[in-house]
């Protein structure tokens, strides 16, 4: 299902070339880095129902009925598909989880009744091997059309967190400036 973590994205510099082509478009290209920059992912938790959902995020599968205790009970009840009781257990002793800001190492501390802010931090992972390009095809002010080759992902997710079109195209002053969105092409 859909996740509600939201994910802070931290783009370093990565050697990127924009090349014109013979049929007037672009090649938009860049260097993977050999680790990715790691990202934080935010919860907000009340103690009560299910974490709410910032402006933007996608729905997720309602929790269990009884709301859970503890930072492990949350991690193991809410994200089972990112590793078992023990995986948790490791990345909560290894200081990777916060709550309301603070560093939590012991996977058994109680989760605030009156609600917190839970953030795990994945450490940086080398991400499997992906296109690093897109062929710009027309852009003017307002709207950017491109092709991107097959196995590049639009948007980051699962194992390919930074190999996207979305993190290429952050690249570009005209993408990130204007705060760019991708869109679907239409069928018609």
């Amino acid at each position: 299902g859909a996740r509600a973590r939201r994910a802070r994205r931290g783009h370093h510099a990565v050697p990127m070339t924009r090349t014109p082509s013979n049929n007037l478009e672009q090649l938009v290209e860049t260097q993977w880095p050999r680790y990715n920059q790691g990202a934080t992912f935010t919860d907000q938790v009340d103690g009560k129902r299910r974490p709410a959902r910032a402006a933007g995020e996608q729905a997720v599968e309602p929790l269990a009925d009884a709301p859970p205790r503890t930072v492990l009970d949350f991690y193991v009840s809410r994200y089972r598909h990112s590793g078992s009781a023990a995986e948790w257990t490791e990345r909560i002793c290894n200081g990777q989880v916060k709550i309301d800001g603070r560093r939590v190492c012991d996977a058994l501390t109680p989760l605030p009744a009156g609600g917190s802010t839970l953030q795990y931090v994945r450490r940086p992972w080398r991400e499997p091997e992906a296109p690093n390009y897109v062929r710009l095809l027309y852009e003017d002010e307002h709207v950017l059309a491109l092709s991107k080759p097959a196995g590049l992902q639009v948007l980051g997710g699962g194992v390919f967190y930074q190999r996207s079109v979305v993190s290429i195209l952050g690249l570009l002053a005209s993408c990130r400036d204007k705060g760019a969105v991708p869109c679907e092409r239409s069928s018609s």
